[in-house]
């Protein structure tokens, strides 16, 4: 599954990744919304797996330029939420 992974905390980022890769996914990481709207013009995602709130605008801001810029874009969409430890924790949505 070709998964484009959005979040704006490094570590966040690099160890949900690898976890992705290491399950046998293709994975592009993104710091940014904007860096994942420059991208998703080269590479068509399965998933997007996004921060809630990005360094650049949220989650649902991305989504949403996202699916207007390309509207055949349908990917389901996770969404990490900090947890009450601090740890992401997973929304579908």
């Amino acid at each position: 599954m070709k998964v484009m992974l959005v979040e704006g905390s490094r570590d966040v980022r690099i160890g949900l990744g690898l976890q992705l890769r290491e399950q046998g996914h293709d994975v592009v990481e993104c710091a940014s919304g904007r860096d994942a709207l420059l991208l998703a013009a080269y590479y068509a995602a399965d998933l997007l797996v996004s921060g809630d709130v990005l360094p650049d605008m949220t989650c649902r801001q991305l989504v949403a330029e996202l699916r207007q810029w390309s509207p055949q874009l349908s990917a389901p969409v996770v969404v990490l939420k900090p947890n009450a430890g601090g740890l992401p924790a997973l929304h579908v949505h």
